[in-house]
């Protein structure tokens, strides 16, 4: 690691910015004694399975010996105050750190990145919009060699899961080839893509310790705050440092995080029905797309009164005619406890804009603490029609809900049987998602060794709720034949009979008559039965089954479009060789349509990799023939995605035999 530098020998105006914006990063007091661990990989990142423990100081020497360390955590971790600190200590080093804070980041800066061909010019896109002292690349080249420039990215999470992971894509491609330049990112637990695996170190911010918790409660000056143990709800709130900090400042010791971060708004900011205005227009602006947003649009909705209230506490900042909180977690909750208090709101176009197209989930989680305890099965239920992740990351991140025993019974069990997806990426999140719920009840599913195994512990569960007996005798069908009034199910207003059939129906014995009902399911007026239909319908190879799927592929809304075309993928893997090929020949045929939807080319991407295809051989040569199609007509910042794609369904069948 490079000894401390000479930085008076710097005389570009520009690297003074850089200093003084470092120096005036806010600081965390008390200062908390953190702990990061470092982890082989996601499989161990996930299941904490950590092989050393790093001091913050270690962190910064890490990041310059490897090149690119990715830091996860959870919400109000730590992971910013540990980012801002790494940040100060490379700047007394003399060398130069560029903290880059993805909570800037905005809508207009979203349409141009996708312009952006060049990986480089995205890079310096983002440095240029996104920095609190703008620099470029071409600044950054100009320094002196021998000067370690260390990028820190804060908040990988903060964006849309697409460009979330194009920016990893983009500065580990920069990173690769720029002078002694290195890069720290913050993420929560999602599993990110690398050019090349090996060169990154995974790391995680442990929560804070009893005792260091302890220690600060009692070094602080606030009255009325001794506490000499901790319950186990305590500490699970209090070993964040965000809530830590925030029960050090009120004296106020909530049961959730959102009951947390309201005492502090009642407390240091806003008063009477200022909180249910401010929270109306959070949930408003969050229509932008990003967490900035136009300070006429919050005060339109929340008052004058309301927003100088903001102001003058410091959690609403202000830049010229945009404004963003100063953490997003208030903003998120702010969000929430509009959304938790409007049923009418409860579905997908309300929850896309709360999590930018669910690529932040704590508005979702917060809800769900504050949701009526009479409501919260039927807002989960709302929640999993849009999006299953959405809701195993609020029951894993929630410290307490009403959610029912049997509701979660439910959510476990479907992320347990996605465990045995025919699609790689799906097994692997679900397993994921399980990992990260930390019940002893949770890990029952998670631990269970096949698809029969969490069948039959299902069976053997006793709930009380009236409904829960029929999803338990729906749910535990395998390879069984179904009459038609369980194949109506797909069209059930309740999401989770209607998902729940949507999957078990892959399993079951389905008639060709009721494989026509299925089909036409697909032709709903309803998006999301439509959804559910095709989804069930790549279970079962036919040639009109595969007709149907690749005309839903043209639907008019993204989540079916989406849907069908894993599932017809899903079909191709099992069919015989002149559907299977017909529907690669599609694919090949309408790439030009298919680039305009990014999101479905991912899925593309990540649903070839299904190792159990029924003929491997024909499977790979279909999947690299559609690549070598699709390669070359792609921007140069897709070509080796393309590239790794091969090199992983090449690996994963690398035990073929391509004799004939």
């Amino acid at each position: 690691m490079p000894g401390t530098l000479n930085v008076n020998a710097l005389t570009l105006p520009w690297v003074d910015a850089v200093k003084e914006s470092v120096e005036e990063l806010p600081s965390l007091i008390p200062c908390f004694s953190t702990t990061i661990a470092s982890a082989r990989d996601y499989d161990a990142l996930f299941a904490r399975e950590f092989t050393e423990q790093w001091s913050a100081d270690q962190l910064l020497g890490k990041a310059l010996a490897t090149g690119r360390v990715l830091l996860a955590g959870r919400g109000g971790g730590g992971k910013t105050v540990v980012l801002h600190d790494c940040a100060k200590r490379a700047s007394a080093k003399g060398y130069i750190p560029i903290l880059i804070p993805l909570k800037n980041w905005t809508q207009d800066l979203s349409k141009t990145w996708k312009t952006i061909e060049s990986r480089f010019l995205q890079v310096d896109a983002i440095l240029r919009d996104v920095v609190a002292s703008p620099v470029g690349i071409a600044e950054l080249d100009s320094l002196d060699p021998e000067i370690p420039r260390i990028l820190i990215v804060d908040g990988l999470n903060e964006i849309d899961g697409n460009l979330a992971q194009e920016l990893i894509y983009s500065l580990d491609e920069y990173v690769a080839t720029a002078i002694n330049t290195s890069v720290v990112v913050s993420d929560r637990f999602s599993r990110r893509d690398f050019l090349n695996t090996q060169r990154w170190s995974l790391a995680s911010v442990l929560p804070l310790s009893t005792e260091e918790v302890i220690q600060r409660i009692s070094e602080s000056d606030v009255p009325n705050i001794r506490i000499t143990s901790l319950t186990e709800d305590q500490e699970a709130i209090l070993s964040s440092p965000y809530f830590l900090n925030a029960y050090l400042q009120s004296g106020v010791l909530a049961t959730t995080r959102s009951g947390e971060i309201e005492g502090w708004f009642s407390t240091h900011a806003l008063a009477g029905d200022g909180i249910a205005k401010a929270a109306e227009a959070a949930f408003l602006v969050y229509g932008s797309g990003s967490r900035t947003f136009k300070l006429n649009d919050f005060r339109d909705v929340a008052g004058t009164e309301v927003t100088a209230q903001l102001r003058a506490a410091g959690t609403l900042v202000v830049d010229g005619d945009d404004a963003l909180f100063d953490h997003h977690l208030k903003h998120d909750f702010l969000a929430s406890r509009h959304l938790a208090s409007n049923k009418s709101l409860w579905n997908r176009e309300s929850f896309n804009r709360v999590t930018f197209d669910a690529s932040s989930l704590d508005a979702i989680m917060m809800s769900t603490e504050q949701v009526d305890p009479s409501d919260a099965d039927q807002f989960i239920r709302s929640v999993y029609d849009w999006n299953i992740y959405g809701v195993g990351y609020a029951l894993a991140e929630s410290r307490k809900h009403h959610v029912s025993r049997e509701m979660c019974w439910v959510i476990w069990a479907m992320f347990a049987e996605k465990m045995w997806d025919v699609v790689q990426a799906t097994s692997q999140r679900a397993k994921d998602t399980l990992q990260l719920l930390e019940n002893d009840e949770a890990k029952i599913f998670l631990h269970a060794k096949s698809l029969p195994d969490v069948l039959n512990h299902v069976s053997h569960l006793k709930g009380t709720q009236p409904w829960f007996a029929e999803w338990k005798d729906l749910f535990t069908i395998l390879n069984a034949p179904v009459p038609d009034a369980t194949v109506d199910l797909l069209s059930e207003e309740d999401s989770v009979l209607g998902w729940t059939v949507a999957n078990v129906l892959k399993r079951a014995t389905v008639s060709t008559s009721q494989q026509s009902q299925m089909r036409e399911f697909v032709a709903s007026a309803s998006p999301v039965v439509r959804w559910r239909a095709a989804h069930a319908l790549g279970a079962f190879p036919s040639k009109a089954n595969a007709t149907t799927l690749l005309t839903a592929t043209e639907d008019d809304d993204r989540s079916v479009r989406y849907g069908a075309v894993r599932s017809v993928l899903e079909l191709a893997s099992k069919a015989d060789s002149s559907t299977g090929r017909r529907i690669f020949r599609y694919l090949t045929e309408h790439r030009f349509r298919f680039n305009k939807q990014r999101s479905v080319v991912e899925e593309i991407r990540r649903t070839m990799l299904i190792p159990n295809a029924t003929n491997p051989a024909e499977w790979l040569d279909m999947c690299l023939n559609l690549i070598v199609s699709w390669q070359p007509l792609e921007p140069a910042r897709e070509r080796d995605k393309w590239a790794r794609t091969a090199q992983s369904l090449i690996h994963a069948f690398d035990s073929v035999s391509f004799k004939e």
